[in-house]
């Protein structure tokens, strides 16, 4: 009976070294989700960053665009806005101050200015690794606004695209 007593002590041992190896495992696989987790939602902040700069790219131009009409006897429809060309926008880009056109796509990164925002190419705030080009394709009766924000993030290069197309509804006069 001594003898069968001495053998058992020894299986204490390997139960707790399978269990801690069991917990070991739950456990890293736990942090690993964690850690993916936060990856995964850095992701879709500058996802959502980015769409929200492209979008605001497109209601710049819109604006451009509507002064251009709104102006009684001095503008039309597409009279500020070369054709076929590509802007770099900000939100306060304004068709009497005049656009930044660009040849190709944007090399210049947006600012984030945190007391107030807003980003801009101003070098106030904190440089981010949102770059925005603006495509204007112009044709005789319509405007195709093409906004796209480039960003890179462990060197893999990211891009959203917005399009939006802007019709002449009145009849030049």
């Amino acid at each position: 009976m001594h003898q069968l007593i001495r053998d058992k002590s020894g299986s204490l041992m390997v139960e707790l070294m399978v269990t801690a190896s069991l917990i070991m495992i739950g456990l890293i696989g736990i942090f690993s989700l964690i850690i993916h987790s936060t990856s995964m939602n850095k992701d879709v902040v500058h996802r959502f960053e980015a769409t929200y700069l492209a979008a605001e790219g497109i209601e710049i131009m819109k604006h451009v665009i509507d002064t251009d009409v709104a102006i009684p006897d001095t503008a039309f429809f597409n009279s500020t806005l070369n054709h076929d060309q590509n802007y770099e926008v900000q939100y306060d880009t304004d068709r009497d101050l005049g656009l930044t056109e660009i040849y190709g796509s944007s090399t210049t990164p947006l600012w984030l200015n945190e007391s107030t925002g807003l980003y801009s190419y101003n070098k106030a705030g904190k440089e981010t690794p949102y770059k925005r080009t603006v495509a204007v394709v112009s044709g005789s009766n319509e405007i195709t606004v093409k906004s796209e924000v480039e960003w890179n993030v462990g060197g893999e290069r990211n891009v959203v695209d917005l399009e939006e197309v802007f019709k002449n509804w009145r009849e030049r006069n």
